[in-house]
């Protein structure tokens, strides 16, 4: 159903808008972000004249307020009092920016006079949340612009209530500035005079505000001059890095740190600034990353092991940032080792008069190729006794590094026996270890091995014998004697008896001459002789061979001013664990055409396997034959020939015609060399017969010439003119060959056809 109201005659004047207000307006403006700081919401106050006297009405007089960008309509209470609406916002409006823009204030006033009008209008108010920013900065030595950008849609920037001010360092600039300006509009200004003349880095504060009230605290650096580059420093590092230490001397979890020190003044970039802690496998350690004031550290979360395993060189590497535009980042690092692997004696040597003796002591890793701590020379300490265990003088000095040296004060002790030496070693991370060293003075013999100790052995080995030598008279294994040989570190199979003077170890099979069993052996004698001390036991090792050498490659250079031979050889390895290459005995040789031997007018090895030969220029053209005699230390020899085509030799050679497969099975290559010396070749005929004489198959092979012009080959596929294969049997092969004066050369052979 529906009401209309109509009007006969004039109506009377309705109700006039006479004020329309905010109570929470700011410069006319709206700011819902201020508003909840403050715990405020919108209340809207419309005042209008009842002109007819009869009063608003409440059933059909309205206010309603709709956010314009989405035309949503905004939740309050509505009341009416005499001439006052009221509308009082009851929903939350936003105050990140998603709720800035245009409202719209939709006013319905109607009095209750049935023949006046209904006023009906709206009233727009702006919501602004968001700050201005700058738009841009211009400066030099006198003048600093500033203009500021507001946000749209936004209630425009307040240029009376924003402002700049100019400082250096931490210092503000006040004696310089002539004026602080603005253009009325978005743009502040500050002049100097005089001009600014001391080069840095300088700081424009900016207070940037737009009518809404919103306000922003910024900051611009401009430089003048060319300042000095200032870096970050580091005050200093957790206490283990520059040294060595045990894992028992870490508090783990390890923790290290880094203080830093703010040469710019500008303050750290914490948040771009990094420790890393690398390990000596060279693989990042994973941590966490904290600051306090002014120290980084980083905490890492792997325990480190006191086994050794993680022992070695530890890098921490620290990337500092600073705020300053015109510092430089600091790239630095430092590091510690871990090492829980004590020093140990790596030689130990005599005076060629016993009147002493040297001891070389070793820090070795505890994991192979990584680094540790050196030895502590200077904590190195020793005593010595004779063998009765009474105390001997002794004087004890050090090359600073690594040797001791122990010379028997009151010179060589006459005494027969064996002595003492007990050395006290400590390593820069503080491992220490006692090592007792005991040798026999005054007491002749030797414990001696066949096969010989470092020899090389060539054939089946049946058995290894240790024995004294030296001794005034035969001293004989004790009873607990025992014979080991162990390869490549494990027992070998065997049984270890004693023949009189002698210990032996019999194989439970005779090492093989097939070079199966080659390698390096080592032998282990406990003779169990008291007379001979710590000399009862000794250490040897052999080596079998069985295999002989090869060549790697052989490389040749040919020209007229030479022959240069490079020649890669090999023997399974390197002594001791082969026999390795005889170098004494191992030669090269060229045989030319008319069989005559040419010997290197020089040789030399580059290394162990390698060797260097030149020959003097060829004299003789055409085919020529390089041989190789390689030899090892274990007497097996290999020799390896290859084929040299000269064309540059003076003299002419004897051309020579070959198959290189003999005989024939799928197809037969024919190679042609020729030993015309100046001369190349124009043209080759191949022609293959039978027995009969009857032409089989007829080849020009003219394509097919070396770019020497000195060799040309020909693929023969076992077939005749008609593409048939032929039988198997005897052929006569015979090449026709032109050269570039015109003249000819004809070479008949045969070969054997056997396919499959």
């Amino acid at each position: 159903s529906l009401l209309v109201s109509f009007t006969i005659g004039e109506a009377s004047t309705g109700p006039t808008l006479v004020e329309v207000s905010a109570t929470t307006q700011r410069n006319g403006f709206l700011n819902s972000r201020l508003d909840a700081q403050e715990g405020r919401s919108w209340v809207f106050n419309v005042t209008v004249t009842d002109n007819s006297g009869t009063g608003l009405n409440p059933e059909a007089s309205n206010l309603e307020l709709y956010f314009l960008p989405t035309m949503k309509k905004i939740e309050g209470d509505f009341t009416l009092q005499g001439d006052q609406l009221t509308f009082s916002v009851t929903e939350v409006i936003a105050t990140d920016g998603s709720a800035d823009g245009e409202y719209t204030l939709i006013i319905t006033a109607e009095d209750n006079d049935p023949i006046s009008g209904t006023l009906f209008t709206s009233v727009r108010f702006l919501n602004d949340t968001r700050p201005p920013d700058t738009l841009e900065v211009v400066a030099d030595s006198a003048r600093v612009s500033v203009t500021l950008a507001a946000v749209a849609p936004g209630s425009g920037i307040d240029i009376q209530t924003s402002l700049i001010e100019i400082s250096f360092g931490d210092t503000p600039l006040s004696s310089n500035i002539v004026s602080y300006t603005t253009d009325g509009d978005s743009t502040l200004f500050a002049d100097f005079n005089p001009p600014l003349t001391q080069p840095g880095l300088y700081r424009v504060n900016i207070l940037a505000a737009d009518r809404a009230g919103n306000q922003q605290a910024l900051y611009k650096n401009f430089i003048v001059g060319t300042p000095e580059v200032i870096r970050p420093g580091i005050v200093q590092v957790s206490s283990l890095f520059g040294g060595a230490t045990p894992t028992s001397g870490l508090t783990q979890p390890l923790r290290v740190s880094v203080e830093v020190q703010d040469n710019s003044g500008s303050g750290i970039d914490w948040q771009n600034s990094s420790l890393k802690l690398v390990g000596p496998d060279s693989m990042e350690i994973t941590g966490t990353l904290s600051q306090q004031q002014n120290v980084l550290t980083l905490a890492i979360s792997k325990v480190l092991s006191n086994s050794g395993s993680d022992d070695g060189l530890y890098t921490l590497s620290a990337h500092i940032e600073d705020l300053s535009p015109l510092s430089a980042h600091l790239d630095t690092s430092f590091t510690f080792i871990l090492d829980n692997l004590a020093p140990d004696t790596a030689v130990v040597s005599f005076a060629p008069d016993t009147s002493g003796l040297s001891i070389t002591l070793t820090d070795r890793p505890a994991v192979a190729g990584r680094a540790s701590s050196g030895v502590d020379i200077l904590s190195a300490t020793a005593t010595a006794a004779d063998p009765t265990q009474a105390p001997i003088n002794i004087t004890l000095t050090h090359d600073g590094d690594s040797t001791l040296s122990i010379l028997f004060t009151e010179g060589k002790p006459t005494a027969a026996g064996i002595y003492t030496v007990s050395v006290v070693v400590k390593d820069k991370a503080g491992n220490q270890r006692t090592r007792n060293i005991s040798f026999p003075l005054n007491i002749k013999g030797d414990v001696v091995f066949f096969p010989p100790e470092g020899s090389v052995v060539r054939g089946p080995l049946a058995r290894v014998i240790a024995r004294v030598e030296g001794s005034p008279e035969p001293l004989a294994p004790g009873t607990e004697a025992l014979l080991q040989v162990s390869y490549h570190g494990l027992p070998v199979a065997g049984s270890s008896s004693s023949a009189g003077d002698s210990l032996i170890f019999t194989f439970a099979d005779t090492l093989a001459a097939d070079g199966s069993a080659d390698g390096r052996y080592e032998v282990l004698a406990e003779m169990n002789i008291p007379a001979l001390g710590a000399g009862s036991t000794k250490r040897a090792f052999f080596t079998v061979d069985n295999t002989p050498p090869d060549t790697v490659s052989v490389e040749v250079s040919l020209s007229t001013e030479g022959v240069q031979v490079v020649a890669r050889l090999t023997d399974g390895g390197y002594y001791p664990d082969v026999a390795g290459i005889d170098t004494a005995a191992t030669a090269v040789f060229i045989e030319d055409p008319r069989g005559k031997e040419i010997s290197p007018s020089s040789l030399v090895w580059l290394d162990r396997t390698t060797l260097q030969a030149y020959f003097d220029p060829l004299e003789v053209a055409g085919l020529h034959r390089l041989r190789l005699e390689v030899a090892d230390r274990a007497g097996l020899t290999t020799t390896r020939k290859l084929l040299l085509i000269n064309t540059f030799g003076l003299s002419e050679g004897r051309s020579v015609a070959f198959v290189e497969e003999v005989p024939a099975r799928t197809q037969a290559r024919l190679t042609f060399i020729s030993g015309r010396s100046g001369k190349r070749i124009t043209r080759a005929l191949l022609r293959i017969f039978n027995l009969r004489g009857d032409l089989i198959r007829r080849l020009d092979v003219t394509d097919r010439i070396d770019a020497q012009g000195a060799s040309v080959s020909a693929q023969w596929l076992l077939d005749n003119d008609g593409g048939s294969l032929v039988t198997n049997g005897i052929f006569i092969y015979y090449w026709e060959i032109t050269f570039d004066d015109g003249s000819k050369e004809r070479i008949k052979k045969t070969l054997a056809v056997a396919r499959r």
